[in-house]
């Protein structure tokens, strides 16, 4: 645009020179031409400076894109939980660090592997639709969003884990995210306060067993110090010559009264 500007300015200063007689020489100049020219510098000008407009906008456009991704990424890979993208065939196509760590494989490799090889029972079929595994969407129809399943580290041990599942659309392929947290720790503390309650619960019923123990050696112990001394007394009765039979029953009778007395207290307690 700046050469055709140039050639116009410097063809009408040679014009201008001619017609003022300053010089003598052919005039060569086409003032339809020119115009042409210029109409022609002017378009091509409004499409370099719209390009390099456009051009400006789609670096910006693409640095803030790649800040965005950037951003996205540090929040999957520092997230607390795994995170798994998998496609309609449930592979694994994006899988975070601490999906690495819960299942023991290297991060990368986590991606190509089946999520039920992993979590077996994560997704499921839709019943009586025809749906095949290749073709069916993991959404409302998968188990484990909320519930507690178990997952496979690579070394075989069985790891207790909550998934939930969520649909993700990007363009026209449908994708599902995967967070899956591993409770492990927290059933363990659960049964560890299950058993200290338990524990609580025995020691508590011992307590009580002890106080009833010594409410009843209270309770029976008059009844059995009478049922001692009337016994003892009947002995040294029939001791006498004559023996005193009259005491002696007397005694029984006490000792009669003293065991049902002790019958009450026991069928109280």
């Amino acid at each position: 645009c700046g050469s055709v500007l140039v050639f116009v300015f410097a063809q009408n200063t040679w014009l201008l020179l001619l017609v003022l007689k300053i010089i003598q020489a052919p005039i060569i100049v086409n003032t339809a031409f020119v115009c042409v020219i210029g109409v022609l510098s002017y378009e091509l000008g409004g499409d370099v400076l719209r390009a390099a407009s456009l051009s400006r906008e789609l670096a910006t456009s693409k640095s803030s894109l790649l800040d965005s991704e950037m951003r996205f990424r540090l929040v999957v890979e520092n997230a607390p939980r795994a995170i798994l993208m998998l496609d309609v065939s449930g592979y694994i196509r994006l899988a975070n660090a601490r999906a690495g760590h819960l299942f023991g494989y290297p991060q990368a490799d986590l991606c190509g592997l089946q999520i039920n090889t992993l979590v077996p029972g994560l997704i499921q079929e839709a019943p009586s639709t025809g749906i095949t595994p290749q073709s069916a969407v993991p959404d409302n129809r998968v188990s484990g969003a909320g519930h507690r399943l178990e997952a496979r580290h690579v070394s075989g041990r069985i790891v207790s884990v909550e998934a939930a599942i969520s649909p993700l659309h990007i363009a026209s392929d449908i994708f599902s995210i995967v967070t899956i947290t591993d409770i492990s720790e927290r059933q363990r503390m659960e049964q560890q306060i299950s058993d200290q309650r338990d524990e609580i619960a025995h020691l508590s019923r011992i307590s009580l067993l002890g106080e009833l123990a010594g409410s009843l050696a209270h309770e029976l112990n008059q009844p059995l110090t009478v049922i001692l001394s009337n016994a003892q007394a009947a002995q040294s009765f029939l001791e006498h010559v004559p023996p005193d039979l009259d005491e002696v029953d007397e005694c029984l009778d006490l000792v009669v009264k003293g065991s049902r007395l002790a019958n009450e207290v026991i069928l109280r307690m």
